[in-house]
């Protein structure tokens, strides 16, 4: 429960924050995050990383130059068009979840820059927390219901550490 609580109190806290800030919490996720894809790419020969530069591009310059809607629109329909997005069951891995979590991440991004729409932050807020999930729950128990499971999960320093790096951003902004 503590997990859900904590995730809920950033999300209401990013939401409220002005939009620079916002911005610069997308690009720090993004930056983050986009090593998954990466590492993903490079063990499968599959996507391009670069796909990525210019999503965070467009994130870093929004908060001080208008960004063409044609631009946003181009870089969302090449997510369809470029083979980025793992069939993670074609290649049923972890790193296959990994990578596409990255790529709704990357999307949610662009759709935030398109709408403005602060709902998009708590999708890239779950998204992101759903990566640490599977990083850090590797080796729990999956039987644990799911309370057992969530204080298991919390009791690994690692994914606390995570959350509470999540808050520190957030909330010192």
């Amino acid at each position: 429960m503590i997990i859900k609580q904590k995730i809920q109190a950033i999300s209401e806290k990013l939401i409220q924050l002005p939009v620079d800030k916002k911005l610069n919490w997308v690009s720090d996720i993004l930056t983050e995050v986009i090593p998954h894809y990466q590492k993903f790419s490079n063990e499968n020969q599959f996507g391009n990383v670069a796909f990525f530069t210019p999503i965070l591009e467009l994130v870093n310059q929004a908060s001080n130059a208008l960004i063409s809607p044609n631009e946003i629109e181009k870089l969302r329909m090449a997510f369809e068009t470029e083979n980025i997005i793992p069939d993670t069951e074609e290649f049923g891995m972890l790193s296959a979840s990994l990578a596409l979590n990255v790529c709704v991440i990357a999307d949610y991004a662009l759709e935030f820059l398109q709408e403005n729409n602060p709902e998009t932050l708590t999708e890239i807020l779950r998204n992101y927390i759903e990566i640490a999930e599977m990083q850090h729950s590797k080796d729990l128990n999956p039987n644990l219901k799911n309370t057992a499971w969530e204080s298991a999960l919390w009791a690994k320093s690692e994914f606390r550490n995570t959350i509470e790096k999540l808050e520190n951003q957030v909330f010192v902004m």
